[in-house]
């Protein structure tokens, strides 16, 4: 097991990524729980089959979402700037108001959370303490994604991401992170495609809110090593 992992999982830039690579080639512990471990495995397996590229790139694309939405500080407890609702590695909303009515409203990390409490229901689990919050069903409290380490953002954002459906409208891929070229990479401008479209989601395709984002997203990769 360990020298398979190590053929699959290819070697990283950032000194971020080994806690995550250590994590999948550690001999297992039967002192120690590791159904996160599990987990995480079977969503990388889940994303790499479902993407068709290998769990190097899928692992490689989320540590460049990561270094965007923190900055480039890859903390995992990372609150938004001034104030904002976004939490985390990924930037999840914790609370969302709506600005017309007032009233708060389900927001990202409530709903990654659902996704991924679905996730372990499905391969029959135990959902973990960490993942059930106090009053994360409350709207006006929210999932706080910053309380969870490295690696349980990873697998939020898996959850997220996989169970995320396409959105129909014109302009809009598929909801994932895809190889559209063939060339068996995720490239910087396909990853921004997919981060504008389904994971900012903030801005419309065809608009110049759209692409004033995608564009400082792309930007910003430029200086991630």
């Amino acid at each position: 097991m360990i020298h398979l992992w190590l053929w699959i999982v290819q070697p990283y830039k950032n000194v971020t990524n080994m806690s995550l690579f250590d994590s999948l080639t550690k001999p297992f512990n039967p002192d120690v729980n590791n159904d996160s471990n599990t987990m995480l495995d079977s969503l990388l397996f889940t994303a790499s089959n479902n993407w068709k590229i290998d769990q190097g790139e899928v692992l490689e694309a989320m540590n460049k979402i990561a270094y965007h939405e923190t900055g480039g500080s890859f903390d995992p407890s990372q609150q938004q700037y001034e104030g904002g609702p976004g939490r985390g590695l990924y930037q999840f909303e914790q609370r969302y108001k709506n600005p017309k009515t007032g009233e708060y409203e389900q927001a990202g990390g409530m709903t990654a959370a659902n996704r991924l409490i679905k996730m372990f229901e499905t391969e029959k689990q135990e959902i973990p303490n960490w993942l059930m919050q106090e009053g994360m069903e409350n709207p006006e409290i929210g999932f706080d994604a910053s309380l969870l380490n490295e690696e349980q953002q990873q697998m939020l954002f898996l959850a997220n991401a996989l169970l995320n459906p396409n959105k129909e409208e014109e302009g809009y891929g598929k909801a994932g992170i895809y190889d559209i070229d063939g060339d068996k990479t995720i490239s910087n401008e396909e990853l921004a495609d997919y981060w504008t479209q389904y994971h900012h989601a903030g801005t419309k395709p065809n608009t110049d809110a759209y692409t004033d984002q995608r564009n400082k997203f792309l930007e910003h990769l430029e200086s991630y090593e």
